[in-house]
């Protein structure tokens, strides 16, 4: 290639462009048409998302009408003007004419596309924007760009008329860019997903999301280059013999287009089957597997195939607090399918309500639309959202209903596609005690217990089994999960879970002084409840119990079952109603180290809540390794566990505000890996009862010495809270901006990092604790949140306007009846009992008639803070928006202008004046 002659013909086409301005029409329709499509929608603020998805969705379309306008007089402008066969009479060859052209088009998209840039400062002024995800993205740009330039050009070499080579770069553009719409006219097919796949628009998806492939790169070079041969051919015709012998290269030539073309097909083909070479640009790895998630892709490239069929509410259609979990799933999704070297397929379906796709849905996976209820711009609305999807490989399905905001998304698809590829599944056994966690039936209530949600998840990954202690465990298991031991009915039900954890057989414990969720479960050192019964009548005995502790002995640890746990640390100002037994464990709590970071459990999380815990001490005589997972730190204390409550007639009631908190100062270890031999100290409750005289035989006392060697593995756990469904729920609805507060728990994490940890399956563990973060729109928020506060300070302000009003009546009575006795010191009682009762029922009128006028008030005030609140929104968004979509224009149609000027004033030199008008 001749560099010098590439260089001229770049610099001959480039300033032509810019010296004209209609060039600069053409840049400022597209930055306005950019600016429209990013900030206009509904969408951008619906989804509260500082990038440019909304542009993401136009742009191949803007592009189909702007690169025309520039390709369409890069060839027949030549041809028209007759300037071609000057070009073509200089010591050049075509691929030197062809590629410097089609340089100059690259670098006049390049400019218009710099002129955009100004949506990244209108973002920037709205939020903070991942600079990675925005490069990544106007790379795609500017792939698409370049790509469609070079299909124009083939349509600019076929005619010398301006306006059919603009009508022909866009038809020559169509099927690419509409092919991402293919479904629409083959709703339901696999033809419309293959057809969409060759899109340019799901080519770019890799570059919106933050991700550099090469799948998606071969995809664009491969087309440019063959169209740029194609340019080559067109132009190269002048040489081609007349005749037969024309006939014969015409054919010749067409073989090599498609030869090429199929070549570009197949590479295609290929990196997309093996995109093994993927970079995440994102500051915040939106769009990255976690190495572990790799790693058990490469596992399942030699077992079954496996197809992910989601259904998900477009986006027009989901309410604000789901976009980030809508984005993040079918990112997850997508990056599954490229990087599953073809083990893994998807299709994700858009679906809503009454659309044959939901019913689809319903009849074939059970998978049905939720009903959520958000806040928009200040009112709470109801929305049904789909998004759910059904994980197959053959006969075998794993069905996910539903992603809540907080479900972890790579965790629950890694998981089914894991264990549908690789059938082989550990076994749980779930110790039946009063916990209930496998449900059942309660006879108190006559009522069903439902399964409790740590069993449901457990049963995602493992085989979940019940074990009665009644009789001896015969049965190895993974893991033994066992919930409030202390339940237990009888010392044999004990003997035969301390012969399990004799064996080696690793056990989960949790053992709490005082449930809080569950008041029905007796506490370590309560008697269980009686069974049946009626609450009205006298109530029968609690039944029995047995000996706890015989378990603390083998564990070698002594375990308060009469004081509860309390710690001076809330991170939370807005749940100020928490009492300090609502343990609190994170990095504010005055512990350098509250979570063990050397242990697989805890390392990497952030914040427990543990309700009411006891707490955990190693014997100074153990020899048994004790590693202390979950501690406090020293703004603590105790409570007896008998004041803990208020009692009334119904049993307990809430938290005893008069209870007696003793102050210590001591860390204490709420959660702790017991692991080694056990010594001499562990008494079997059995002994002394097998044989008369409690003699045993030779061969037992042999089997007792082998069994004495094995190394005990417990987690224990001094709080039975962790695992109830409520914490399960808080993780599903994650963080919700519509409300005040949101709960960032890790207790579902460190609930099932003990389970895989003892389990010896640890393949999840790292996967459940990576968190994706979104940018958002922060300044917009800020506006929003001072006037949603001007909202809850007018409920907040009713509140004390009624507890004072109240206050003051009831002032006003007890005056009265003062009164009423200094005027008769003798009266007696049942007349003060009449005279106070009349009281009371003038107080509860004049309160009701109070309250009425108030809640009159503070409707009135909220609505109207209500409806300035959303007129405020409005017009912000709309400032917004004009701001965006107009101002952008202004400088290419400035420049415009001045070259328009300048070029005028240029042709006017040295005319004479009587020739001008």
């Amino acid at each position: 290639m001749n560099f010098n002659v590439i260089l001229a013909i770049f610099k001959r086409n480039f300033s032509s462009y810019f010296a004209n301005p209609t060039g600069y029409v053409f840049i400022c329709g597209f930055v306005l048409a950019s600016g429209f499509a990013a900030f206009w929608p509904h969408e951008f603020f619906n989804s509260n998302l500082a990038n440019l998805d909304q542009l993401n969705k136009f742009l191949p379309f803007i592009m189909l009408f702007f690169v025309p306008a520039i390709t369409m007089s890069i060839w027949a402008e030549e041809r028209r003007q007759g300037t071609d066969e000057l070009l073509l009479t200089i010591p050049a060859s075509d691929l030197d004419v062809v590629v410097g052209k089609y340089l100059a088009a690259v670098a006049i998209f390049t400019v218009s596309l710099l002129f955009s840039l100004s949506n990244l400062i209108v973002l920037g002024l709205l939020g903070n924007p991942d600079p990675g995800l925005m490069a990544a993205t106007y790379v795609g740009y500017w792939m698409v760009g370049v790509t469609m330039l070079a299909i124009g050009m083939v349509a600019s070499f076929l005619t010398k008329n301006i306006t059919v080579g603009f009508v022909l770069g866009i038809a020559f553009n169509v099927p690419l860019v509409f092919a991402a719409t293919s479904d629409m006219i083959i709703a339901g097919s696999d033809l419309a997903v293959a057809i969409g796949e060759w899109s340019v628009t799901a080519k770019f998806q890799d570059f919106a999301r933050g991700v550099i492939s090469v799948s998606s790169v071969v995809y664009f070079v491969s087309i440019v280059a063959a169209m740029l041969y194609l340019c080559m051919v067109l132009i190269g015709r002048r040489h081609w013999a007349s005749g037969s012998l024309g006939g014969f290269q015409t054919g010749h030539y067409i073989v090599r287009v498609v030869a090429m073309i199929a070549i570009a097909i197949g590479l295609t083909m290929v990196f997309k089957t093996y995109d093994v070479v993927r970079v995440d640009t994102s500051s915040e790895g939106l769009s990255s597997l976690s190495p572990r998630t790799m790693k058990l892709l490469d596992g399942i490239k030699d077992k079954r195939s496996v197809h992910i069929e989601a259904y998900i509410s477009p986006e027009s259609e989901m309410p604000e607090s789901y976009i980030q979990t809508r984005l993040n799933l079918l990112t997850i999704i997508d990056e599954l399918k490229k990087r599953g070297g073809g083990k893994i397929t998807a299709r994700v379906n858009e679906t809503e309500s009454y659309q044959e796709s939901a019913t689809i849905a319903e009849q074939r996976y059970g998978i049905t639309g939720q009903r959520v209820f958000t806040r928009d711009r200040g009112k709470f609305r109801e929305s049904e959202v789909f998004m759910g999807m059904a994980v197959t490989s053959g006969l075998d399905k794993v069905i996910i209903p539903f992603f809540d905001r907080g479900v972890p998304a790579e965790y629950e698809l890694v998981r089914s596609i894991v264990s549908l590829a690789d059938k082989s599944r550990k076994t749980i056994g779930v110790v039946a005690t009063d916990a209930r966690l496998m449900g059942g039936f309660n006879q108190q209530s006559m009522q069903p217990i439902q399964k409790e949600a740590i069993v449901t998840e457990l049963e995602k990954q493992y085989d979940v089994k019940e074990v009665n202690l009644s009789s001896p465990i015969t049965e190895k298991y993974d893991v033994l999960l066992v919930v409030q031991p202390s339940s237990l009915e009888n010392d044999a039900a004990i003997g035969h879970l301390l012969a399990a954890i004799r064996d080696g057989q690793p056990t989960v414990i949790f053992e709490d002084p005082q449930p809080f969720i569950n008041r029905g479960m007796p506490g370590t050192n309560q008697p269980r409840q009686p069974q049946g019964g009626n609450p009205f009548q006298r109530r029968p005995p609690p039944r029995p119990k047995g000996n706890i502790n015989v378990l603390w002995d083998l564990l070698e640890v002594d375990f308060d079952g009469n004081n509860i746990v309390w710690q001076n640390y809330n991170p939370y100002p807005k749940a100020d109603h928490f009492p300090t037994e609502f343990v609190f464990v994170g990095k504010g709590s005055g512990q350098a180290e509250p979570f063990n970071s050397d242990n697989e459990i805890t390392a990497g999380l952030q914040q427990l809540l543990l309700l009411c815990p006891g707490s955990i001490n190693q014997k100074s005589s153990s020899k048994l390794k004790f590693q202390k997972l979950v501690q406090t730190g020293k703004q603590t204390g105790t409570v007896a566990q008998s004041e803990l409550f208020a009692m009334s007639f119904f049993g307990a009631g809430g938290i005893n505000p008069a209870r007696r908190q003793k102050v210590t100062g001591n860390e204490y270890a709420l959660a702790a890996h017991i692991s080694g031999v056990p010594g001499s100290s562990a008494k079997d409750p059995h002994a002394g009862h097998g044989h008369p005289h409690g003699e045993k035989k030779d061969d037992e006392k042999k089997d007792e010495k082998k069994e004495e060697k094995k190394e005990i593995n417990v987690v224990l756990v001094a709080d039975v809270d962790v695992v109830s469904s409520a914490f399960f729920n808080i993780r599903n609805q994650g963080p919700n901006p519509d409300m005040d507060m949101h709960l960032d728990l890790d207790n579902v994490t460190f609930v099932l990092n003990v389970i895989d940890s003892l389990g010896s399956d640890d393949r999840f563990i790292d996967i459940r604790k990576k968190r994706r973060i979104h940018r958002t729109l922060t300044a917009f928020e800020k506006q929003l949140e001072d006037s949603r506060t001007e909202v809850q300070e007018a409920r907040e302000k009713f509140r004390e306007e009624y507890t004072k009003a109240v206050e003051a009546e009831e002032k006003k009575v007890n005056v009265r009846l003062e009164k009423e006795i200094k005027k008769d010191p003798n009266i007696d009682r049942r007349q003060f009992e009449i005279l106070r009762t009349t009281a009371q029922e003038q107080l509860n009128k004049i309160v009701a008639v109070k309250k009425a006028q108030l809640e009159k008030k503070r409707d009135r005030d909220i609505k109207d803070a209500e409806a300035a609140l959303e007129l405020k929104v409005r017009r912000t968004q709309n400032n917004v928006k004009r701001l965006a979509v107009f101002t952008p224009p202004i400088i290419p149609l400035l420049i415009g202008i001045a070259v328009f000027f300048t070029r005028r004033s240029r042709e006017l030199e040295g005319a004479s004046r009587s020739r001008l008008r």
